[in-house]
């Protein structure tokens, strides 16, 4: 019995000619809102995940905030952390805040005091870098078109009692210039040769021990507090705590938008399933009388209906993956050339994977539920019969 009644359920949906087309609707309606909840979120989370790498690869994973040490006490400390982290690039360094003169031009900066014959930055790793280094816009502000062109740096911390307290300053040639495509570090991030700042504060000091790579934050404190070292643990996320909570945020009204939508789908698949159960209504009456339970109908209905639902959101999601795939090995750019990252990536986790199945599904299930449960409060199967044989 339950064989035939699938077996009639399905011949009725797709092959009688009076078939309810709305349904054929609704369904192309999930297919379309997996395929685009996962083409989505894997758009979204690949400019994401790239926009903090840029980020990640010019200011580090994490910074050791330290009070003013000297350089031998920080080498020490530096030795036994690339012992604990040696998948890291841990680099010192002593930051300080800066005015930039060029002219009768002046610009603040935040200068990076580093070794430029020891390990750099990421974004340095393939530039020329003798004394000092530029972002491009800092260059584009201040009209530097060319390096080995002379700049100051200005410390109005640090000042000599020569004539009054004068601040002080020092000369350098400018070697190269960098580009993160990172707003907040190219407007005013600057590298300078380490022995240059120390002899602008005439200390040869670090305040900082910078982290490269993917990092754990307990790890690190719990390194620190075994070492013994006297800082401060800032992970990147700290800093930047508007721009994660800015791309969050997106992430989620992207896809409240999309479930909205989902949601409209839903409405259809609850039209078509009144006017489906309208038109075989005669036939579900002749099930009831041959024996079959009118809860068994609603259950075995449910079901098929929550198969249907499935097929589509499972086709829609390998449907966004191939899509997905065929951009990245491809390789081709779908955004305007104004854009850093032109092309969309695949980027997927379990959590994207989950939501674009699951929103679906969930939703459609509960329409049909809602359906299937008004269709037997009004139904009375024997009334039907009484009034057929009227």
């Amino acid at each position: 019995m339950n064989t035939s009644f699938f077996r009639y359920l399905v011949q009725f949906i797709f092959k009688a000619g009076s078939r309810q087309r709305l349904l054929f609707l609704a369904l192309a309606g999930l297919f379309l809102s997996s395929m685009a909840l996962i083409v989505l979120q894997s758009a979204m989370g690949g400019l994401q995940t790239k926009v903090i790498g840029r980020s990640k690869t010019a200011m580090g994973s994490g910074t050791i905030l330290l009070e003013s040490m000297e350089e031998t006490q920080v080498l020490k400390i530096l030795k036994a952390l690339r012992h604990k982290f040696p998948d890291n690039i841990i680099l010192p360094e002593y930051e300080i805040e800066l005015l930039l003169g060029k002219g009768k031009f002046l610009t603040p900066v935040v200068a990076h005091g580093i070794d430029p014959k020891g390990i750099r930055p990421p974004l340095l790793k393939d530039l020329q870098f003798n004394e000092v280094v530029l972002t491009r816009t800092i260059r584009e502000n201040l009209s530097l078109w060319q390096d080995q062109i002379p700049i100051r740096l200005i410390s109005p911390g640090h000042v000599d009692s020569l004539f009054e307290d004068i601040p002080r300053v020092i000369g350098l040639k400018v070697d190269d210039f960098a580009l993160s495509h990172v707003k907040e570090v190219d407007q005013f991030h600057i590298w300078v040769a380490l022995t240059k700042i120390q002899n602008l504060i005439r200390k040869r000091d670090l305040n900082r021990i910078r982290f490269f790579g993917d990092l754990d934050r307990d790890e690190v404190l719990v390194s620190m507090k075994e070492l013994n070292i006297p800082g401060e643990l800032v992970m990147w996320e700290d800093i930047n705590q508007s721009l994660v909570w800015a791309l969050g945020l997106e992430s989620h009204v992207m896809i409240f938008l999309f479930t909205a939508m989902t949601c409209l789908v839903s409405l259809c698949i609850t039209s078509g399933l009144f006017i489906f159960f309208s038109k075989i209504k005669k036939d579900l009456t002749s099930f009831w009388i041959l024996g079959m339970g009118k809860e068994e109908i609603g259950r075995h209905t449910s079901r098929l209906v929550l198969l249907l639902s499935f097929a589509a959101i499972v086709l829609g999601l390998f449907s966004g993956i191939g899509l997905l795939a065929f951009l990245e090995l491809t390789g081709i750019n779908i955004m305007s050339s104004r854009f850093v990252d032109r092309n969309v990536g695949l980027h997927l986790t379990a959590s994207n994977l989950a939501i674009s199945f699951f929103v679906p599904l969930a939703i459609s299930w509960i329409f049909s539920a809602l359906s299937l449960k008004i269709f037997k409060k009004e139904t009375n199967y024997l009334d039907y019969v009484r009034s057929v044989g009227q």
